[in-house]
């Protein structure tokens, strides 16, 4: 299989050639990249529920206003 090269001179004259990934190549990496975001953040969506229960149920008495005792 033949793949396609390119070069690139950076401005020290060094020349750097590498390959051009495929459509599969591309795709796979696609799909590791959202299977690894979805995993982070699920894990901080649990992380935030589990952790912001017990802050609102202590600032639920300072923060909210019972409004039908001005009623």
């Amino acid at each position: 299989m033949h793949f396609q090269q390119t070069e690139m001179a950076t401005p020290e004259h060094v020349v750097v050639q590498y390959r051009l990934s495929g459509l599969g190549s591309r795709f796979l990496a696609q799909l590791i990249d959202v299977i690894i975001l979805t995993i982070i953040f699920v894990l901080l969506w649990l992380f935030l529920i589990f952790v912001g229960l017990p802050i609102t149920d202590f600032l639920s008495d300072y923060i909210f206003v019972d409004f039908s005792s001005y009623i």
